[in-house]
């Protein structure tokens, strides 16, 4: 055991001699800032070595301690292993940066282009449909197509087909006008039927004044299958007329299902 002045205590991890103010103590950032500065030939210090003699002395000292004291030991082991910052060998950290380095703005820019996603929208559209405790799909020729990329769209049902399985973000927009004073309006999204809405994505308004517009929107994550056809719906459980004047659907594929 090295021998220490009266100011100075021993580091139980390198086994050195340190005074006040020392940072080679068993703190934290002592302990990173002794053992991970690197030299030219080692330029990842050496901090294996350390969480090696850091396990190899918490093993030698568990023997014949309480259950308390063994908790203690963990916490202090825990505490010096935070300060090692470079647990992983060369090799392994320069592997590491070659792989970052590889993912360049083009590669980022063919996985934006390949992933699902498509969109359709209509301004000032002449859709109306007369319910009674009823669902349509909107449909309207005034209605064009965004930007698509392995999802197709259709002008005469107004939707938008799946190409690729997986977990969709759905999100619809209209702007709806009523006949009638105070009824309800019902508006989500269709999912392979041009008369049901589908649960998640409903949204509700009840319009106190008749022709005029009035905003709707709603959004749902989906499971969809390769081959499923999404459109807008609108309805209502009163009889009433629903004229819409503006629509928009986005979709995008965000994973698998």
């Amino acid at each position: 055991m090295p021998q220490t002045s009266r100011n100075q205590k021993i580091n139980p991890v390198t086994e050195q001699a340190y005074g006040q103010g020392d940072h080679r103590g068993i703190g934290a950032e002592g302990a990173r800032r002794d053992h991970t500065h690197g030299t030219p030939s080692n330029p990842f210090g050496d901090g294996v070595i350390l969480k090696n003699r850091i396990i190899g002395r918490l093993l030698g000292e568990i023997t014949g301690l309480t259950g308390a004291e063994v908790t203690t030991l963990l916490s202090l082991a825990t505490t010096l292993l935070r300060g090692v910052v470079f647990l992983a060998t060369e090799a392994e950290v320069l592997a590491g940066i070659e792989a970052t380095k590889a993912v360049t703005p083009a590669t980022l820019a063919a996985l934006r282009d390949a992933t699902p996603r498509g969109s359709f929208y209509g301004s000032e559209i002449g859709f109306s449909a007369a319910v009674n405790n009823s669902y349509t799909i909107v449909a309207d020729t005034d209605i064009s197509p965004g930007p698509l990329s392995d999802i197709t769209y259709t002008d005469a049902g107004t939707t938008l087909t799946i190409g690729t399985a997986g977990c969709y973000s759905v999100a619809w927009y209209l702007a709806v006008e009523v006949g009638t004073d105070n009824r309800h309006v019902r508006a989500g999204i269709m999912v392979d039927s041009t008369t049901v809405l589908s649960a998640p994505g409903i949204n509700h308004i009840e319009p106190q004044t008749a022709n005029k517009q009035y905003a709707m929107s709603g959004c749902a994550d989906l499971d969809l299958a390769a081959g499923a056809v999404l459109g807008v719906g609108v309805g209502s459980g009163d009889s009433v007329t629903i004229a819409v004047d503006h629509i928009g659907l986005c979709v995008k594929r965000i994973g698998s299902t």
